[in-house]
């Protein structure tokens, strides 16, 4: 077959992000409705032709030809991560809430499924388009089926009532996550083991006790370093309870409903429901790769639990979860002489950046360069016209000139180009925590690539602070974050696909979608890779007998390390594979499996499966893709900062996105099929 893949002298001239940050909470009611009303007339549109007249150009060129609408919608999801205006991200909340169910009832649309039909039964037609036009139709079409397409309509408005009430509880889910403001008080004392300047980085209230949150750079530290056990479990107990029991109840509406909806579907489960269209391609097949995985590892896992047991001297053969990460440290700090706390100095965030950007050019052979950044807020005037506001995020968006419109002061705008000088797009990264924004670390497709278009890719953290006259120094777990959420943006800024909807991450397998991001999270480990990495603001880079300590550290706890992932998995796959699971059920089983997988007690006044928001943002029965990720990661990891290994990645793999399958990706890479061998090898759980 011959070359299909995008020649980037086809891209336009002019770079446009089609959004803008400043509207408020009316504008973005009144855009929501507009881009829904817009969305309707075109399926309208299509479903009206006779199918005698159907050809591609008519029917679904229309559906995935423009990305002004899909760019526009970032204008009024982003600000439920970002806003400080409690009215902005209470209408963008709403707004997610609205095109989600919007987007039930248009994807059940029977005539659109016939229509779809219609134009794939016209052979000249279908064998005319482009290879992956092709594939999209194919899989809209699969993918409605799955979804009771084709069932008598009495059980497809079923389905679609089962999707809305889904939609509804994830996205109310999801709002007690990320609106919890817990912030606990402690005394010096009760920080006691604390560093002088993690202190100063936290707000001092006017009794002089410190106010802690249950932000990342937060609550890691104080799990690793304080040494008063007390304000340990009163920091893991405040992080449990988020939710609980509220959500826990959401949880159980959830997965009833999802269960009733797999058994309309004429699927065995949930899990197989949701397994179909992945490279596992079933629950077994998650059973399989479980099976095979974890034998190997338990034993490691079960001496690294007993080794901690030993040190906490507490009663019981379960690990209480604020002793767990303590313990780690103090067991990786005696075994392999590594202070992570230490390593700090080695790791500014300025420098970690300028690194990233060195690698990247290095081994991708694409320069990640910084540009002027103008800041948009939320305006407080009347509200303006959504047409009119359309109108001119078409017209004009956030690049002007050599610049671009961001969101918040900290938001520091890179713009990608490849070796030729073409453009790629741009990436927006997001690296400080705030009040009320997104808690965790994610990277966001504001924009996606396409043949008439150029990637926007928003990239959200929450790294420290600098203090007055510090720099904010990263933890070495904080820069494999950071990599492995550029990973994810490299994913989306390489797409070399005609069409947006298999660019990057869109369109690929779930269980694919962290490949990319797992794979450039090595560079965390690699020799060459840190020395860049690790160099301290006064110009001293880390030494080779600190870089093999850390290389050797990263065995260290591992066994415990991956069966966390497998329980996170192992739990997902449970409860969407077995019906009729009340609240309490969830919080015993959750309990019975943290103890048997990773040997951690489950506290009686919490539980985790409450704040577990993967399992309601799109991981539903597919976080076992992490751990398969890492498989395919190890694999095709690279030897050093490889630029012809990473050239052929880049192509095999970042640019391909959804346009064909990802273990043809992967094979066509490795030049066989991946095992996980490699990743195991490299954690040293075998020679």
């Amino acid at each position: 077959m011959a070359n299909t893949m995008l020649n980037r002298e086809d891209k336009p001239a002019t770079p446009h992000g089609y959004m803008r940050w400043d509207l408020n909470a009316a504008e973005i009611e009144a855009m929501t409705a507009l881009l829904i009303k817009r969305d309707e007339d075109i399926l309208n549109k299509v479903v009206a032709i006779p199918d005698a007249e159907r050809t591609f150009a008519n029917t679904f060129e229309p559906l995935i030809e423009d990305v002004t609408d899909e760019a526009v919608g970032s204008s009024i999801y982003q600000p439920s991560y970002i806003s400080p205006v409690a009215s902005v991200r209470d209408a963008s909340f709403a707004a997610k809430k609205a095109m989600s169910e919007y987007g039930v009832t248009s994807f059940m649309r029977q005539d659109v499924y016939d229509a779809l039909v219609a134009l794939k039964n016209n052979t000249r037609e279908y064998d005319a388009m482009h290879p992956e036009a092709r594939r999209m139709l194919d899989k809209a079409i699969e993918k409605r089926e799955r979804s009771g397409l084709g069932l008598p309509e009495a059980q497809r408005e079923k389905v679609k009532s089962i999707r809305s009430e889904i939609v509804k509880l994830c996205t109310e889910f999801q709002e007690v996550v990320q609106n919890d403001d817990t912030r606990v008080p402690f005394t010096k004392e009760e920080l006691a083991g604390m560093s002088d300047d993690f202190l100063e980085s936290l707000t001092h209230l006017d009794d002089g006790r410190y106010e802690v949150t249950l932000k990342y750079p937060d609550i890691i530290p104080i799990a690793r370093q304080c040494t008063v056990r007390e304000t340990r479990k009163k920091m893991s107990l405040a992080k449990g309870a988020v939710g609980y029991p509220e959500n826990l109840e959401r949880m159980s509406k959830i997965v009833s409903l999802r269960a009733e909806l797999a058994e309309l579907l004429s699927f065995n489960t949930y899990a197989d429901y949701r397994l179909a269209d992945r490279m596992a391609k079933s629950a077994d097949g998650v059973h399989a790769f479980y099976e095979d995985l974890v034998p190997r590892v338990h034993p490691a896992a079960s001496k690294e639990a007993q080794a901690i047991l030993a040190r906490s001297k507490t009663e019981g053969d379960l690990i209480a979860p604020w002793d767990m990460s303590f313990y780690q440290r103090e067991i990786e700090e005696e075994q392999f002489s590594v202070d992570h706390e230490a390593l700090r100095k080695y790791f500014p965030m300025d420098n970690v950046l300028d690194a990233i950007t060195a690698i990247v050019d290095k081994v991708l052979h694409i320069k990640l360069e910084k540009v002027p950044a103008r800041v948009q807020v939320a305006h407080t005037g009347d509200a303006r016209v959504a047409q009119a506001l359309y109108d001119d995020m078409a017209k004009n968006g956030i690049i002007e000139g050599d610049s671009i419109a961001v969101w918040h002061e900290d938001a520091v705008p890179f713009k990608a180009s490849d070796e030729s000088g073409a453009l790629l797009g741009y990436l927006i990264m997001d690296l400080h925590p705030r009040p009320h924004r997104y808690a965790h670390a994610c990277m966001i497709t504001l924009q996606p690539a396409s043949h008439n278009s150029h990637a926007v890719i928003g990239l959200l953290a929450n790294f420290p602070r600098p203090t007055e006259g510090k720099p904010a120094c990263l933890r070495h777990s904080d820069v494999e974050t950071l990599l492995h959420e550029v990973g994810h943006c490299l994913h989306d800024l390489s797409s070399e696909t005609y069409y947006a909807g298999t660019s990057g991450t869109t369109g690929i397998e779930h269980d694919a979608v962290e490949l990319p991001s797992q794979w450039f999270e090595g560079f965390a480990w690699d020799r060459e890779a840190l020395k860049l990495l690790g160099t301290s603001t006064d110009g001293v880079v880390i030494s080779d007998a600190e870089i093999d300590n850390l290389l050797n550290s990263r065995k260290a706890n591992k066994g415990l390390g991956i069966m966390r992932q497998v329980f996170f998995g192992q739990i997902d796959q449970y409860i969407h594979q077995n019906a009729g699971l009340s609240a309490s059920d969830l919080k015993e089983r959750y309990a019975t499996m943290r103890a048997e997988l990773t040997y951690t007690e489950e506290p009686a006044e919490s539980c985790g499966l409450a704040s577990f928001a993967h399992l309601v943002g799109g991981y539903d029965s597919a976080y076992y893709g992490y751990m398969w990720a890492d498989v395919l990661a190890a694999d095709c990891r690279l030897t050093g900062l490889d630029g012809e290994g990473g050239r052929k990645f880049r192509k095999e793999v970042l640019s391909r996105g959804g346009a064909r399958d990802a273990a043809d990706s992967v094979r066509a890479f490795l030049g066989r099929d991946a095992n996980a061998q490699a990743m195991l090898k490299e954690l040293g759980l075998v020679e």
